[in-house]
């Protein structure tokens, strides 16, 4: 009986320091991909995502179109003007690439590195809460 009973107890004890283990892996790695990196508006920034294109039509029907940068990692961007909401949870942002990139089409549907300016929508062609301007590919 006493060997059973220590058998027993063995065995629970192994089952509760696995289960314990297992649970801390699963904490520290969505610890991890909760972790979002915030940004500034107005400032000057470098991301990396998927460049995608976005056709949409104005108010006069008129067919336009732009690109949208989809992120590997969701982002916040913090706003010290009083007159700009700040964004959280940002998965996309618009991109007005500079004069300098020629054919910014080659790089659709393909992880690029961008450099540039994040502003919050404010015209009616803006088609998410942050837009890059000026932005020029790095990678």
């Amino acid at each position: 009986m006493k060997k059973t009973t220590y058998m027993l107890t063995l065995i629970a004890f192994l089952a509760i320091t696995t289960a314990c283990q297992n649970n801390n892996k699963k904490d520290q790695t969505s610890s991890k991909s909760e972790t979002i990196t915030s940004f500034e508006f107005e400032k000057e920034i470098t991301i990396t995502g998927t460049l995608q294109n976005l056709d949409y039509e104005n108010l006069a029907g008129e067919k336009l179109s732009t690109f949208i940068l989809e992120l590997e990692n969701e982002i916040n961007v913090d706003s010290k003007n009083p007159e700009f909401k700040s964004q959280k949870n940002i998965k996309e942002i618009q991109v007005g690439f500079s004069d300098d990139v020629k054919d910014a089409s080659k790089y659709l549907k393909k992880s690029i590195t961008i450099k540039g300016f994040i502003y919050p929508e404010q015209t009616v062609h803006d088609r998410r809460p942050v837009v890059m301007i000026n932005a020029t590919i790095t990678k």
